[in-house]
């Protein structure tokens, strides 16, 4: 493969391409459009300037006097004045709905109940002008007002409702805009809490009943562009309505099926629309800088005006066309597609059947060619086809080593650095991913190209054949190697199988160039070498596959590595990184293999010295000094470190205590919060304490300390949080029947309430106020729990739920119902703090973003 002349310079032919790929991948990925400022186009300082008035009433949760008062007040106030100013005679209809109901959710096998009351809407109607026809179809675009209790939430969603004003400027003032169908808007009051205000809205308002189609956008991450992650279920014409009109795509069916396997622990209001109204839609959202996601840094001077202009066109393109079909919502297939966009130029969409037909005939034909090859070779010399084949698979046996090997380096790299307490190194610097996982699995890659081409030189020496055939034999087993993933995945009915098929179709179109095209090249240029101009042929063609996996892998590592900093106190995120870092250096270096194993030896020794030296000087700055501590509070690029922080009132049999939870949401235990005192002196919340109390005794932070509490700690405390509004529980009424309970409770607190319950030995929940799907959540001493999360809008009232529990006959009164934990959260007003908690806030270094709150704790025996 490589040309036999010149080898050093075809060497820096290859490094320049794969450089060219990666880089022009990234450029894209940066690109944004310029701000405009035209009448009847969308105005991207508009937007931004009504981003800024959300944003200034600082934290919104839902149930806030910020949330349910100002923001509210403000969404009205704008509406009725673009409702006053408008140019065009398009009916503005708005409506501020107050939604009370429940639901079931199941969250990646985990069932959690939701109970809602007195949440708030701002819901806006377009309709064309002097419209009397009832019952006519709608496009829904949604966003969400509220935020979480840490910060602004200017990406999340401020960003998406100041566009969606935006809209209504830009559509009630331009008078050649056309409505076929309505347009509904809904600036929805309560998100954050577990999806409950488009809920309300969806199963309650009556404009819900004519809605077809849907656009949900959200955020989770600041600035960059938008992605189209989810699209559906079924209805391609959705998908290719965005593919005809968005200006500027970016949507990947790759991104759909990581978020719908739950690896990413987010969920958005996408699942409500389909999941409750049956409605198929597209799911957008802002991927960058996840760092910032629910932090105080996520401030509106994140969000460019280029970022609010991006995300504008393409909504303002799509709605214009959705809204002037004349037959919205009637196409009603149900066949899935296949999409993505090609570096944020083009898209290209087909059925989920013609991917499937495509990926196996480019997997035939790829095998095909290589059988075919081997046997065209085998005649050229004295080599017996058995010996060809069986060198064959020896050599893909060893690209498959490569993985293998590559993948079990990254592993030992990440034990390693866990065990010196220096994992999470490229949390702020994701180029470390580089020389610390990427650099030993290019020297394991070459160490076995070097161990296979000895093989194959032994084994062959006997035989007359051609100079350099370890690489005719390596570039063949590229194609196994990637023909192998694309069948399993289309198998397994992946639509992301389409990535691991491209490069098999520009090698299949390299090897038909080399036979029928080098030749007329080689006369352009001017008796150029053949094996010059095949080389460079194949250079050319392994661009686009290069870029587009390059392209891939940087989408990945731009929304997984901030998710490593909440994602959980474990497994390892180094094992998950190192092991996306190797694999993705494997898949990249596979059109180079065919090179480097023709390379001399002492080229060989050249680079794996190099490759070696960078690794070893990497791990040992990293290991020896403070170069990779994970986390920074830089202003500029902030990448904290999230720590929950509550002054906790806890009483369990009658007994109050008080005292701070300490509760990590990352693996890295760094030893810096150990200065502070109270931090240093908790106690880890132990195991056999998760085993004596529901929840560990400690309040709900994250639905996972259930049966554990790893990172959790505890310190006990004289003084008391400042809550006016304590959590409590009572039951009501008790109705026994034959072999059953019926059990009346009422609960009291905050707008944030999560009870927990787990019925005792003998005792089963048949049904529930909830709703008519149970679903459980995780398990506590091998028992069932049940998740309920309250949610109440600023006027408190007290909540009621039944539950009908089944009896065993051997179940008796003295052994009890249920163990209950009841965990008052109150994040906002007047609840929220205590000047014990303040005195520890100041304490936390300026790296460190808190979820910081009085909470109150209430374990029960009923």
């Amino acid at each position: 493969m490589l040309p036999k002349s010149c080898r050093f310079l075809a060497f820096l032919f290859a490094v320049g391409t794969f450089c060219f790929s990666w880089f022009l991948a990234s450029y894209f990925h940066r690109r944004l459009p310029n701000a405009k400022q035209k009448e009847n186009e969308f105005n991207a300082y508009m937007a931004k300037y009504y981003l800024h008035r959300l944003t200034s009433f600082g934290p919104r949760p839902a149930g806030s006097y910020e949330n349910d008062v100002q923001a509210v007040t403000f969404l009205r106030d704008e509406i009725l004045k673009l409702k006053k100013l408008k140019k065009s005679d398009i009916n503005l209809e708005l409506d501020i709905q107050n939604v009370t109901g429940s639901f079931t959710v199941d969250f990646v096998g985990r069932g959690i109940g939701q109970h809602y009351s007195e949440l708030m809407n701002v819901v806006v109607r377009l309709s064309p002008p002097d419209d009397q026809m009832t019952g006519r179809p709608a496009l829904l675009i949604n966003a969400h007002f509220d935020s979480v209790p840490e910060g602004p939430g200017a990406s999340d969603d401020g960003a998406n409702c100041a566009v969606m004003l935006e809209l209504i400027r830009v559509l009630v003032n331009d008078e050649s805009t056309v409505l076929n169908n309505n347009l509904v808007l809904l600036f929805n009051g309560a998100e954050e809490t577990g999806l409950p205000a488009s809920h309300g809205f969806i199963s309650q308002h009556p404009w819900a009943r004519d809605i077809k189609a849907f656009i949900n956008l959200e955020g989770a991450g600041s600035g960059g562009r938008e992605l189209l992650f989810q699209a559906g279920p079924g209805n391609p014409w959705l998908i290719d309505t965005f593919i005809a009109k968005a200006p500027h795509p970016f949507a990947s069916v790759i991104g759909q099926e990581i978020f719908q396997s739950g690896v990413i622990p987010s969920d958005t209001d996408f699942r409500i629309f389909r999941d409750f109204a049956h409605i198929p839609g597209l799911d957008i959202a802002y991927v960058k800088d996840g760092y910032v996601y629910h932090t105080h840094f996520d401030t509106a001077d994140r969000v460019p005006v280029e970022t609010l202009q991006r995300v504008g066109d393409n909504v303002l393109a799509v709605t214009r066309e959705l809204t002037g079909l004349s037959n919205l919502g009637s196409d009603g297939s149900q066949t899935p597609q296949v999409f993505f966009d090609v570096f944020g130029l083009f898209m290209v969409s087909y059925p989920q059947w013609a991917g499937i037909l495509i990926n196996l005939s480019l997997v035939l034909v790829s095998c095909c060619l290589v059988v075919g090859d081997m046997f065209m070779l085998a005649k050229k010399s004295d080599l017996p086809k058995p010996s060809f084949l069986q060198t064959l698979l020896i050599t893909t046996f060893s690209n498959v080593m490569i993985l293998v090997c590559c993948i079990g380096v990254a592993y030992l790299v990440a034990v390693l650095l866990a065990l010196s307490e220096k994992s999470m190194s490229w949390y702020s610097v994701p180029k470390y991913l580089f020389p610390l996982y990427a650099t030993p699995s290019l020297l394991v890659a070459m160490a076995i190209l070097l161990l296979n081409r000895i093989v194959i030189s032994r084994s062959m020496d006997q035989y007359k054949v051609s100079p350099g055939i370890e690489g005719v034999f390596m570039f063949h087993s590229t194609q196994f190697v990637m023909a192998l993933p694309a069948l399993v995945f289309t198998a397994c009915g992946y639509n992301s199988a389409f990535i691991f098929s491209m490069p098999l179709l520009f090698n299949l179109l390299y090897c038909l160039a080399k036979d029928y095209a080098t030749s007329k090249l080689q006369r352009l240029c001017c008796g150029c070498p053949k094996e010059w101009t095949d080389f460079l042929v194949y250079l050319v063609l392994q661009i686009i596959p290069l870029m587009m996996w390059s392209y891939v892998i940087q989408l990945l590592l731009i929304i997984f590595i901030p998710i490593m900093g909440r994602r959980g106190t474990s497994p390892n995120p180094d094992t998950l990184m190192g092991i996306v870092a190797a694999a993705s250096t494997f898949i990249l270096v596979q059109p180079f293999l065919s090179m480097l194993i023709s390379l001399g030896r002492q080229s060989y020794k050249v680079l794996m010295s190099l490759t070696a030296i960078t690794f070893t000087t990497i791990f040992l700055i990293i290991m020896l000094t403070e170069a990779g501590f994970p986390f920074s509070g830089n202003p500029t690029h902030p990448t904290p470190k999230r720590l929950v922080m509550y002054h906790t009132r806890r009483t369990i049999s009658n007994r109050t205590d008080s005292g701070f939870l300490f509760g990590r949401v990352d693996f890295h235990d760094t030893q810096d919060l150990y200065q502070i005192q109270e931090y240093r002196d908790a106690e880890d919340v132990s195991s056999e304490t998760c085993s004596n109390h529901i929840g560990c005794a400690i309040p709900v932070y994250q639905r996972s300390n259930m049966d554990s509490a790893v990172g959790a700690r505890w310190y006990p405390t004289e003084s008391k949080p400042n809550i006016m509004d304590p959590g409590s529980l009572k039951v009501v009424s008790e109705v026994e029947g034959e072999g059953s309970m019926n059990v009346t409770l009422e609960l009291t607190g905050s707008n944030r309430m999560l009870l927990v319950f787990s019925p005792n030995e003998g005792v089963s929940l048949r049904s529930w106020s909830v709703s008519e799907d149970i679903k459980s959540g995780t398990s506590w001493n091998e028992r069932e729990t049940f998740f309920i999360n309250f949610v109440q809008g600023l006027n408190l009232k007290e909540q009621r739920l039944w539950l009908l529990l089944d009896l065993s006959p051997d179940w008796k009164k003295e052994n009890g119902l249920l163990e209950v934990s009841l965990t008052t959260h109150h994040n906002h007003g007047k609840d929220k703090t205590s000047p014990s908690l303040d005195a520890l806030m100041k304490k936390i270094p300026f790296w460190v973003t808190l979820s910081s709150w009085n909470v109150d704790l209430n374990l029960y025996s009923i």
